[in-house]
């Protein structure tokens, strides 16, 4: 994709989960800057969820990649427990281990305007609007 990306122009963005057992999935910095080596017109869609899963500081990957990133997911996430398998637990934000408060506090500090989505992925307590109401309000809370 990265040749027809250059030729017309068009910033392909993988999104990355946590299978860092496959070298061909996008889920650890390494597995991203091979994917950055290929063109100036590959990116990538950040999963801070995924990528903390993987064991990896999304913090310091926004730091040293923030021009080619597209844009991030949010969410929170434990760290996978097995090397063969996805199995670190979604959970609501402020639960488990993604820094979502330091990696908004970051683009708020450099005044990024980095688009930064939630995604709902956890079994929450209400419905999924009142759900995703809590998760704004806790990135409202990093954010104040």
């Amino acid at each position: 994709m990265a040749p027809l990306a250059g030729k017309n122009q068009i910033i392909v963005a993988p999104h990355g989960h946590s299978v860092t057992w496959d070298p061909e999935d996008f889920s650890t910095r390494a597995t991203f800057e091979k994917a950055f080596a290929l063109s100036k017109w590959v990116g990538a869609n950040l999963d801070i969820g995924h990528y903390t899963a993987a064991g990896e500081s999304p913090v310091d990957f926004i730091k040293t990649y923030h021009d080619r990133i597209t844009n991030l997911h949010i969410k929170d996430r434990q760290k996978n427990k097995s090397k063969d398998k996805e199995d670190g637990e979604n959970t609501p934000f402020g639960q488990a281990v993604t820094p979502i408060a330091q990696v908004l506090q970051l683009l708020q500090k450099e005044k990024s305007a980095l688009p930064a989505f939630i995604e709902y992925e956890y079994a929450g307590t209400s419905d999924p609007v009142d759900e995703v109401k809590k998760c704004v309000e806790y990135c409202r809370k990093a954010l104040a």
